[in-house]
């Protein structure tokens, strides 16, 4: 069950930069804020579009880059509710690691590097050394049809295909 986004808890840095933002723009009218945030973004959008992403503060003089009218007074407010939007959006769709301590951060990195790798890459081995014995590999002539049809079933590459061969007869031979 997901919870509504006002009983979430946030980091303090993010919920801050929010409540200053909104704070700032608390005077003028919420339709008008919408508004002027959708001329902010709409602006943003064209001279990305323009200039390219590169180029951050000065527009070259061959760009077509034709802003809407946006009311200078207002134009602060309003780009740092974009940006504790886009902070909060960020942080909804996974960025919360950016907001995790570095303490935090490397006791979690100590946590998963202890932990044992999964066994999986065997099994793959056992049902794929499987597959090549039903399809009887060593014995037929066709081995490049059968190596295809296995690297296309196990979406493997063919160096994969080999190495998982080659550790299978060493297995034989120690037997």
């Amino acid at each position: 069950m997901t919870k509504k986004l006002s009983e979430r808890r946030f980091p303090t840095v993010l919920a801050d930069q929010v409540s200053r933002a909104l704070s700032g723009v608390r005077d003028l009218e919420p339709d008008y804020v919408l508004e002027l945030l959708a001329i902010w973004r709409r602006n943003r959008t064209r001279y990305i579009a323009a200039v390219g992403v590169t180029v951050l503060y000065s527009v070259p003089e061959k760009a077509n880059y034709n802003p809407l009218p946006f009311p200078l007074e207002h134009y602060d407010r309003i780009s740092a509710l974009a940006e504790a939007f886009e902070a909060l959006n960020n942080y909804n769709n996974g960025g919360h690691v950016d907001y995790a301590s570095a303490k935090v951060n490397s006791a979690l990195n100590k946590e998963r590097a202890s932990k044992p790798r999964s066994g999986s890459k065997k099994f793959f081995e056992k049902e794929f050394i499987q597959y090549l014995e039903r399809r009887s590999y060593h014995k037929s002539d066709n081995k490049q049809e059968i190596m295809l049809a296995a690297l296309e079933r196990f979406g493997i590459k063919e160096s994969t295909f080999y190495r998982a061969i080659k550790s299978n007869k060493k297995d034989d031979n120690a037997s």
